[in-house]
């Protein structure tokens, strides 16, 4: 009788990972947060704003539950090392990703025109970004966020579902 409370009281220490009804709390929280603050803040200060929404929002809530439970961190957000032929399938795949993006990107110009607004719109955008240094714009848009999302929905909430 006394081992079924312990169990019932702390649930985290029988488990490696947050159960299911915990991953879905956390990823609602987070998609809260990033929706209804990210949005402020990228709008203040892009960049800046993008930093701060994939680390404080992204990253921050499923990684301060695992650590405030003491859960297996690198069991929990499915951290490995990278293998070569990973990388290199990785590279590959992108490269010809960019490629067939382009292709549609033009198709759909061709039949579906932008308006002159979106297009002011996106040249404003694209000054701004063009104000900041490549390396620092391309870590921010593309690397950051790829590396937050992964550990999130593969690691975070894929771990999750498949312990369901």
């Amino acid at each position: 009788m006394h081992e079924e409370e312990v169990h019932q009281d702390t649930p985290q220490q029988y488990h490696k990972t947050p159960v299911l009804g915990d991953i879905i709390v956390i990823f609602l929280l987070s998609s809260f947060l990033l929706v209804v603050f990210g949005s402020l803040l990228q709008e203040l200060h892009l960049l800046l704003g993008l930093l701060m929404s994939e680390l404080l929002f992204v990253v921050a809530p499923p990684l301060l539950y695992t650590l405030r439970y003491k859960y297996d961190v690198s069991y929990t957000f499915h951290i490995a090392p990278i293998r070569f032929k990973t990388v290199w399938i990785t590279v590959v795949t992108t490269g010809a990703a960019f490629v067939l993006v382009g292709v549609v990107a033009l198709l759909q110009q061709l039949v579906l025109p932008q308006s002159q607004d979106y297009q002011e719109l996106w040249e404003q955008v694209l000054k701004r970004f063009h104000q900041i240094p490549f390396p620092i714009t391309f870590t921010l848009v593309a690397i950051l966020p790829g590396v937050c999302e992964e550990l999130f929905f593969r690691g975070f909430l894929l771990r999750g579902i498949r312990g369901k």
